[in-house]
């Protein structure tokens, strides 16, 4: 079982994030590193990245680029069948923040991944 008071936890933090970021408090990059280590600190107590990241993803937060944008789609949606669906994360793990991306970087990483995909077969 999950503890989802620390996904709550972190998501009001990542909420305080987003609006010093939209506020120009805070960068970019401090924002995202801030966002990220919300995401990996709910693993203190097995919660859910995901719950962190609802605020972010909320506003609008591409989870690559860290655009804001109405059309965020999550990179899982797709075509591929199990368990390729859910490896066309893997080249961007470390700099991603959740998997719901804007459409630009969605189709780059479905892309690359279908380039890697292509040679591997």
């Amino acid at each position: 079982m999950s503890c989802h008071n620390i996904g709550r936890g972190m998501a009001s933090v990542t909420e305080v994030v987003i609006d010093l970021y939209e506020r120009k408090k805070i960068g970019k990059m401090a924002a995202k590193e801030i966002v990220a280590a919300c995401g990996k600190g709910v693993h203190w107590c097995d919660g859910n990245e995901s719950e962190a990241m609802e605020s972010v993803i909320e506003a609008g937060y591409c989870g690559l680029c860290f655009k804001k944008t109405e059309n965020l789609s999550s990179v899982y949606e797709n075509d591929l069948k199990p368990p390729y669906r859910y490896n066309v994360l893997d080249a961007y793990r470390k700099n991603v923040l959740h998997d719901y991306l804007c459409p630009e970087c969605r189709q780059k990483v479905l892309d690359k991944y279908m380039k890697e995909y292509k040679t591997l077969s």
